[in-house]
């Protein structure tokens, strides 16, 4: 009776102890998600803005700018927050600062926000977002006041996690911004043929480093 009574102490305390390490492998075999519905970020941006289209042309420009890129490669500056639904994609929007000087040392500014979604693969602990938005933007350069100007950005970038609250990399971004001239700034800019300009638009680049945090 003591034989028996012994041997069931014994498997009373062995078998919980083999379920705890069946249970422990199954965890430690476990692959986790980086991000996952509900997880969220913030995103700081420090980049450069490059206009693409603001080249001078004869109907505008004086013989000293023809043929010249009128605006130069200045410094610009993003918040972003988005909002993961699921494992790889997510919501949210932008907020940005770019400051560009002509070549007759004026300044463009511009502050563009957008709202749009962002699909987000990843391999390991890199990060590959590539991000679509639409908004509106307000812009001011020769005392002219530009808002709403409608907005339509892309961007794609490359992030290294560095732990769960962390990331890291670098950003580049195409920003489309079409303009309809109010007419008592009909008259100030021509077209090639000479004809008045009662619309233009713009194209921009921003590339950079950014830092997220997760949360």
């Amino acid at each position: 009776m003591k034989r028996i009574f012994c041997i069931l102490l014994l498997l009373s305390f062995c078998i919980p102890a083999m379920f705890a390490a069946s249970d422990d492998d199954i965890y430690d075999d476990y692959e986790y998600d980086q991000n996952g519905a509900g997880d969220q970020f913030f995103k700081i941006d420090l980049t450069a803005a490059i206009p693409l289209n603001f080249k001078g042309s004869e109907a505008n420009a004086d013989i000293n700018t023809q043929g010249k890129w009128q605006m130069k490669v200045g410094p610009a500056f993003g918040l972003s927050y988005y909002r993961f639904i699921d494992t790889t994609l997510a919501l949210g929007g932008d907020i940005g600062f770019a400051y560009n000087a002509t070549l007759k040392k004026r300044a463009l500014l511009t502050v563009p926000l957008t709202l749009g979604i962002m699909y987000q693969p990843y391999a390991g602990n890199f990060e590959f977002p590539i991000t679509l938005t639409c908004g509106i933007s307000a812009l001011s350069c020769q005392g002219m006041t530009f808002f709403p100007a409608l907005t339509v950005k892309g961007s794609a970038g490359l992030f290294y996690r560095i732990n769960e609250s962390w990331s890291a990399g670098i950003n580049a971004s195409l920003m489309w911004i079409p303009m309809w001239l109010k007419k008592e700034y009909i008259g100030l800019y021509k077209n090639p043929d000479g004809t008045d300009k009662t619309y233009d638009h713009g194209f921009f680049s921003n590339a950079g480093i950014a830092v997220r945090y997760h949360f």
